[in-house]
């Protein structure tokens, strides 16, 4: 599985999964409204030099490894820790309007199924 460096700081790095020659977080991203964008770019910059927030409106565990960041609006992106060489790294994997339960169950399953192949992860410049 190959991903992309989307952006890093002094604590972390931000990373995106790339599948079929795309990067799915920074399509969603492109295609949200401005406001929604800005939210999000904000969390990034927060993330890559503080670390992910404690504030759980903005940042939490849903299980099985697998976090959400959100926004106000409710888009979400989900994500897992990076480990071994990707120590302070974040994984993106997925993004989406705010879901309904069943469509947030199916996108974490995707995100656990990279997730799970991780240790195959390869970093590749877009």
């Amino acid at each position: 599985m190959d991903i992309v460096r989307l952006l890093a700081g002094r604590q972390y790095r931000l990373f995106a999964v790339v599948q079929n020659g795309s990067v799915q977080v920074r399509d969603f991203i492109d295609s949200i409204e401005e406001q929604e964008q800005a939210h999000f770019f904000a969390l990034f910059d927060r993330i890559i030099e503080y670390g992910p927030p404690k504030n759980t409106k903005k940042f939490r565990h849903i299980g099985d490894k697998v976090y959400e960041l959100k926004t106000n609006g409710g888009s979400r992106i989900l994500c897992f820790f990076g480990t071994n060489f990707l120590k302070n790294s974040l994984i993106l994997t997925r993004g989406f309007p705010k879901p309904k339960p069943t469509q947030l169950r199916r996108e974490k399953q995707k995100t656990l199924k990279i997730l799970n192949d991780s240790k195959n992860l390869r970093i590749i410049k877009i």
